[in-house]
């Protein structure tokens, strides 16, 4: 009832599993199996249909990593809905890749109200090293793409990459600041690493906590703490960081930016949407 963007009812679903990348943080083939399974658009129309999610006041969340990939889906989903006359309100996930100026007006026009995408690092060095093509220059232009087209964007910024430096992290903080204003959604989290991964190979015993620390877990883990504390490879996210530099003057910029991501650190703009560097954006 009191849901800022005015929906009655959200409706969580995914139509695929599989990601095309190979990004050093998530990918294994114990996750995926190196296979990609999608729903068609066809049978994903035919469900919205048969349980009535359409127009309105519902939100259709579809939670699939690449809902967007490849290009044909969008456009699949463009088909059907004009086929079916259906009038559907719905947001996804997306990589930076699979955003473009072609794809925007599509995306506005199937009633898609927002998209969120993940910005995973801004120094080159970090991004050649967890195997991404997509930087600071395409996440510019896919923010500014959205909001030219009417789509609300979200922006999820992970911060805490192997060898990032203070100058590394600041930047990333700006270009949060910087969506914000334009009117984008932007969150920051820390990293995660996953079991099996490249990057955890890479980080090793750097992942590994010393025992003052172990003892000091989490009391919520309740017995628990034993069984993580025995097996730190299956829980690495439970042990500290220690491969971040400046760890601690990261922890105080962000704390001091805070204010405009709001209490859970992120919130929507109300102000009129500034367009300051617009032209920036463009390039």
């Amino acid at each position: 009832e009191d849901d800022p963007l005015g929906y009655d009812f959200m409706v969580h679903l995914l139509t695929s599993r599989g990601c095309p990348g190979a990004c050093s943080f998530c990918a294994h083939r114990s996750v995926w199996g190196g296979r990609r399974s999608t729903l068609s658009m066809e049978a994903l129309c035919e469900f919205l249909l048969e349980h009535d999610y359409q127009g309105g006041r519902t939100l259709v969340v579809l939670h699939d990593d690449t809902f967007l990939f490849p290009p044909g889906r969008l456009r699949a989903l463009e088909r059907e809905l004009g086929r079916r006359k259906l009038s559907v309100r719905w947001a996804s996930f997306a990589r930076i890749a699979d955003i473009g100026r072609d794809t925007t007006p599509v995306l506005r026009d199937t009633g898609c109200d927002q998209v969120t995408f993940g910005v995973d690092g801004l120094s080159k060095d970090i991004l050649a090293g967890m195997r991404k093509a997509t930087g600071l220059a395409e996440a510019k232009r896919a923010v500014a793409a959205l909001l030219d087209a009417g789509v609300a964007v979200r922006v999820n910024l992970i911060w805490d990459w192997p060898g990032e430096t203070y100058e590394e992290f600041e930047a990333l903080v700006h270009f949060a600041y910087e969506s914000v204003c334009l009117g984008a959604l932007a969150g920051l989290s820390r990293l995660q690493v996953y079991p099996r991964t490249r990057l955890l190979a890479q980080i090793g015993s750097g992942m590994v906590m010393d025992e003052a620390a172990l003892r000091a877990l989490p009391p919520a883990l309740g017995e628990a703490a034993f069984f993580v504390r025995e097996n730190p490879a299956l829980y690495p996210n439970f042990f500290r960081h220690a491969h971040s530099r400046d760890t601690d003057k990261k922890i105080a910029l962000f704390e001091k930016m805070g204010f405009i991501f709001g209490g859970d650190r992120t919130r929507q703009t109300r102000h009129p949407v500034r367009w300051t560097g617009r032209e920036a954006y463009r390039d």
